[in-house]
């Protein structure tokens, strides 16, 4: 859906844009994309959007998930194999460990009254 008076136009190529004068469109229902092109950078693949998007349930990712730039998550962290070869990892809140942990450096942390701790193997 455009805006009053616009037109969506197909190039003849397959290529389908909005009128000028339109800033908005809007799809009800599932909408499919069945182009299989694979993406390598943010500027290819099936779908580029230029700006931010924003999603409000859950996203299901079938392949490589590449993030450049700052990545925050508010909940749950889950992987198969968990966190592996992570240079800098660190976090602000709780870190459980459900099976091991291993450690092949210093293992270093602050206690609850401040003090700095560390161990090393």
């Amino acid at each position: 859906q455009g805006g009053n008076n616009t037109v969506l136009t197909n190039d003849g190529s397959g290529n389908l844009s909005w009128g000028s004068g339109s800033s908005n469109a809007s799809f009800s229902g599932i909408t499919t994309f069945s182009d299989t092109t694979d993406s390598t950078t943010k500027d290819n693949g099936s779908v580029v959007i230029e700006g931010g998007v924003g999603i409000e349930k859950s996203v299901n990712i079938g392949g490589n998930l590449d993030v450049t730039g700052i990545s925050t998550f508010g909940g749950l962290i889950v992987g198969n194999t968990g966190i592996n070869n992570v240079a800098g990892f660190s976090t602000i809140y709780n870190l459980n460990v459900l099976t091991n942990l291993h450690v092949g450096g210093t293992l270093e942390w602050w206690s609850w009254y401040r003090k700095r701790c560390q161990y090393s193997w």
